[in-house]
């Protein structure tokens, strides 16, 4: 969808679109133009450092020209009208906006039978975590396969906790809305076009679950999995040098921290030991919406 959006950035084009409508707990199936390549991650180990160095900027870089990108709301980029009879849907003029939020966080769970109660969209930050809190986004389980009960006092508390955090820890630059999807931090998902054992471009292959979130989600540590952290840090110190995401990055500590204790509003909490580790400020930065 965001190629749709943006016809700049290093995606594919979108050939054709379908919402796949009778699928239970809805879905999305996309025809696109392939993108010659490898993976990043069959790439790296036959670079040389100066190599892989120079391929982490570019990763950099691609990622700076997503979070760069400005949406109006917090949701998922959805068509409005009717695409039958286009065949090529990233050549057409077509009315796109922030609608409900897709969410791929629980849905290999085989016992869910229905899409989320309420998916947005949002504009107020707070709302969102809230809804995120109170378990909104999750997928409606099988009544005969029923998830562990959450305490509704609990989540009332991190309500209220959501509520009395100053503006200054939600608002202003980290609550700029923008794309982010969980497979930008794969590179499995990365295409790099190789030359002469150097990477000369670099294209993301798949933004599926992608979400409009705020500027402090997206401005999280990278974390990859199976990249030494020498190297993911040469890509974080990139990316901070754009003082967007820095700012956001920085600043939005609290808020990731926040949105962290909203997402597990749902686990049994007895000793509102979360809470009281949001209050005293005692944390990893590891908050993200796990897509």
């Amino acid at each position: 969808m965001i190629a749709l959006f943006k016809k700049n950035l290093p995606v594919p084009a979108v050939y054709a679109f379908d919402e796949d409508q009778d699928n239970l707990v809805g879905g999305v199936w996309t025809l696109q133009e392939y993108i010659p390549g490898v993976p990043l991650t069959e790439v790296l180990e036959n670079l040389s450092e100066e190599g892989t160095r120079d391929a982490f900027f570019q990763l950099s870089q691609c990622m700076l020209q997503v979070f760069d990108i400005q949406l109006p709301r917090i949701g998922s980029l959805e068509i409005i009208g009717s695409i039958e009879g286009i065949r090529n849907l990233s050549e057409s003029d077509l009315d796109i906006r922030v609608g409900r939020l897709v969410t791929l966080k629980g849905l290999r769970n085989p016992h869910i039978v229905g899409p989320p109660k309420d998916s947005g969209p949002w504009d107020d930050v707070r709302e969102w975590l809230k809804s995120v809190a109170q378990g909104c986004m999750r997928y409606q389980p099988d009544p005969d396969k029923p998830l562990p009960p959450a305490d509704p006092a609990y989540i009332e508390r991190v309500t209220q906790l959501i509520d009395e955090t100053p503006d200054s820890l939600l608002g202003g630059p980290l609550s700029v809305n923008g794309p982010w999807a969980l497979d930008m931090w794969s590179l499995h998902n990365v295409i790099a076009i190789v030359q002469d054992e150097k990477v000369v471009k670099l294209r993301f292959l798949d933004f599926e679950g992608m979400q409009s979130v705020p500027a402090y989600v997206r401005a999280k540590a990278p974390f990859i999995q199976d990249v030494p952290e020498e190297w993911l840090k040469v890509l974080l110190d990139s990316l901070l040098e754009h003082p967007g995401f820095r700012h956001a990055h920085e600043q939005g500590r609290t808020a990731r921290h926040l949105l962290n204790l909203a997402e597990t509003a749902w686990i049994h909490d007895p000793d509102d030991t979360s809470i009281k580790e949001f209050r005293e400020g005692n944390w990893h930065d590891e908050a993200t919406l796990a897509g």
